[in-house]
């Protein structure tokens, strides 16, 4: 994995920070909300490259995007979206 798409994962934007001028630089970041933390991401960020990058095995967990439940055969081509509310939960197996 490319590990240049994910940017300062433990920035937090303020709202002059979100609206970058795409002309000072070829990739303009974007905020996404990763478990209900602020997160810099490039515009071109897959949902698994975000688990990969936190080190979050994939088949272990689900992944809710703005409330929806994502499947997983999407994880590899959906792309993250600014202000995207990406929640990610343990799957548990039992009876």
């Amino acid at each position: 994995m490319n590990e240049d798409h994910l940017v300062e994962e433990d920035t937090v934007l303020d709202s002059n920070q979100a609206g970058a001028n795409p002309a000072v630089s070829n990739t303009v970041e974007q905020a996404v909300f990763f478990n209900d933390k602020a997160v810099n991401v490039a515009p071109d960020v897959t949902l698994l490259q975000l688990l990969q990058r936190f080190n979050i095995e994939p088949n272990s967990v689900a992944v809710v995007v703005n409330q929806g439940v994502v499947p997983r055969s999407l994880w590899q081509t959906q792309v993250c979206q600014h202000q995207d509310k990406i929640d990610v939960f343990t799957v548990v197996a039992g009876g």
